[in-house]
């Protein structure tokens, strides 16, 4: 009982929830839905890694944590989808194209996308934390036979973190690589996927933090 309520309390208060990508090895098909439920951790290492009773928002916001994840996409177009994920206490909206389609089974393409985000932190002095931010990829995807999906590419955004009227206290960049792999049977996939970011804080004091965080996730997608 006390692990679950350990994971409830992380997945709906405080910390930077994890924000994966959950991509797949292709957009959503045009008139169709893909539905996705599974969660995410984020893993600070180095000098990420929180004091034990963090004093700054930054150590609050570089933290770990695990959250529960869902999505939803719809395929606008040919090779073009918008998608909304809830990470967490963070919502992500994001558009894809699928370009430069070669082969036939499986079938390989480029899977850029731009995305922003904002999300809430929790309470600090009893004042309200948010987080605002932007994030672009370039993943290769492979789809062969709707049975199996990969995908990987390079990761990169940058965030403002604080509260209203004053979100230029913390920032950080991040650039990193993720890889992801599916697997199912006609309309019913797991997917599981690895992202690996290098981040650099910028904050207003002396405490510049830098290093690496993983970002582990999985997710069940029903399409529609």
């Amino acid at each position: 009982m006390k692990l679950f309520a350990t994971v409830g309390v992380v997945c709906l208060l405080g910390c930077a929830p994890a924000l994966p990508s959950l991509s797949g090895g292709r957009t959503t098909p045009e008139d169709r839905v893909d539905l996705a439920l599974g969660g995410a951790a984020r893993i600070p290492l180095g000098e990420l890694v929180p004091n034990d009773e963090p004093t700054s928002l930054t150590e609050e916001a570089s933290g770990g944590g695990v959250v529960p994840v869902a999505l939803f996409s719809w395929g606008m177009f040919d090779g073009v989808d918008a998608r909304a994920l809830v990470a967490g206490t963070t919502l992500s909206l994001q558009g894809r194209l699928q370009a430069f389609a070669f082969g036939r089974d499986p079938t390989w393409s480029l899977i850029p996308s731009i995305g922003i985000h904002f999300g809430y932190l929790g309470e600090r002095r009893t004042v309200p934390e948010f987080r605002e931010g932007a994030e672009a990829s370039l993943l290769l995807g492979m789809n062969a036979a709707g049975l199996l999906e990969l995908w990987f590419g390079p990761r990169i955004g940058a965030e403002m973190f604080g509260r209203p009227g004053n979100f230029t206290r913390e920032n950080v960049l991040r650039a990193g690589l993720l890889l992801g792999i599916g697997a199912g049977f006609r309309d019913l996939h797991a997917l599981i996927e690895l992202t690996g970011t290098f981040e650099s804080w910028l904050t207003d004091g002396d405490a510049n933090p830098s290093g690496l965080s993983l970002t582990p996730a999985f997710a069940i997608r029903l399409r529609l």
